[in-house]
């Protein structure tokens, strides 16, 4: 699995939080083989991350 995280900084502007929420729900409506699974976002504190599916490559 891999994280995508939204630090604290950003979690505070509510535009970025939602984007970042449009970005959960929109990786959890695809369904292909060249894009990694979504498997969830939580939460802790201050802190939110996307939990996906870990692709093992480069670094984007």
């Amino acid at each position: 699995m891999a994280l995508k995280v939204l630090s604290g900084a950003f979690t505070a502007d509510a535009d970025r939080l939602a984007r970042f929420e449009r970005e959960a729900k929109l990786l959890a409506s695809l369904n292909h083989p060249n894009i990694g699974g979504i498997h969830g976002l939580e939460q802790s504190g201050d802190t939110q991350a996307l939990v996906l599916e870990f692709v093992e490559g480069p670094t984007l």
